[in-house]
């Protein structure tokens, strides 16, 4: 198969990747979250303090400041419909616990699958990404991986398969073929 996995959605596709080589014929990151390991500093939390943070991940302050960060062109995509689309996980039974399961076994390390990936790889990545930095982020996995090539997308932030949707399946295309 080809896996296309974008932020983190990207670490799980490293996750897949690594752990079944046989099925990955090409993976595809799409400004992928593979260099940040563990839960981050709500793991350590007691469990009242943790879910008082998850309750705040979740509120719209927080995912609207998420929203406008994910995008250069934010008057034309950080919308409100934007943001509540991607709260719409919040909203789901177990979302909060699901959340305190995580944190509290320390997450999970990405970014020791990284060099484990030999399958043909794109990463592809907004130039302008301000949740995930491109200058710390996204030539490293070129580095590190062994079949890996990157393309920047300009003016673009961090989903560049929202923002620049024909760019993004062209060059999806253009490797895959």
């Amino acid at each position: 198969m080809v896996l296309v996995g974008a932020s983190l959605g990207g670490a799980i596709a490293l996750d897949f990747a690594a752990a079944y080589p046989a099925e990955v014929s090409k993976l595809v990151l799409i400004d992928a979250q593979g260099f940040i390991d563990g839960a981050g500093p709500m793991g350590g939390f007691p469990e009242p303090i943790a879910r008082l943070g998850v309750k705040v991940l979740g509120a719209k302050g927080l995912r609207q400041v998420a929203n406008k960060l994910s995008y250069f062109d934010k008057v034309r995509f950080a919308t409100e419909d934007a943001m509540l689309v991607g709260r719409l996980p919040v909203l789901c039974e177990g979302w909060e616990d699901s959340n305190l399961n995580y944190m509290s076994t320390g997450g999970f390390t990405p970014s020791v699958l990284v060099p484990k990936v030999a399958c043909p790889t794109l990463v592809l990545w907004g130039a302008n990404d301000e949740i995930l930095d491109p200058k710390l982020y996204a030539q490293r996995f070129v580095d590190e991986m062994p079949n890996a090539r990157l393309t920047m997308i300009p003016e673009c932030g961090h989903v560049p398969h929202l923002e620049k949707p024909e760019v993004a399946a062209k060059a999806i295309a253009d490797f895959i073929a």
